[in-house]
C-alpha cells in the first residue's frame, strides 16, 4: 500500500498537491468509514488524473507491472506487462516522463546509452532482446 501511495505521489508530481489530497482525506472524511471507491475517486477528483487502472493494478492484482523495454540504435521501445488490460502509467526514466501502455511505443533513447528508471516508481523492469 506505501509503495502504491509513493508511485502516485510520483505520478502527481506536486508534492504540495499530494499532501492536499493527504489532508484532505482526513478533513472530509473525518470520523467516518469509507469505502475504497470513495478514496479512490477522492484522489482522481482533486489530482484530476484517472487513476483507475493504478488503483486496479496495484490493489485488484497481484504482480507488479513491468516496463519491458529494448534499446536498438538510438531508438528506446518500451511498453508494460505483467499488468491488467489498459493499464498506463507515466514513468520517469533517465529524468523524463514516458507514457507507458501495455502496447509497445517508441521514442529516441532519453539521456544517453543507459536506460535508468526512477526508483519511485513501484515497477519491475526488464530489458528485452
Amino acid at each position: 500500500g506505501a509503495s502504491m501511495l509513493h508511485t502516485i505521489r510520483q505520478v502527481i508530481n506536486d508534492d504540495s498537491l499530494f499532501r492536499k489530497i493527504l489532508r484532505g482525506l482526513n478533513r472530509d472524511f473525518y470520523h467516518q468509514t469509507v469505502t475504497t471507491k470513495q478514496i479512490e475517486d477522492y484522489f482522481c477528483k482533486e489530482s484530476n488524473i484517472d487513476f483507475s487502472k493504478v488503483f486496479d493494478q496495484y490493489l485488484r492484482n497481484a504482480s507488479i507491472p513491468t516496463l519491458e523495454y529494448k534499446i536498438e540504435g538510438r531508438q528506446l521501445q518500451y511498453r508494460y506487462i505483467d499488468c491488467i488490460t489498459g493499464f498506463s502509467m507515466p514513468v520517469k526514466a533517465n529524468g523524463r516522463w514516458l507514457k507507458p501502455t501495455d502496447q509497445w511505443q517508441s521514442t529516441k533513447v532519453p539521456g544517453g546509452a543507459d536506460f535508468i528508471v526512477d526508483p519511485n516508481f513501484y515497477i519491475n523492469t526488464k530489458k528485452t532482446e
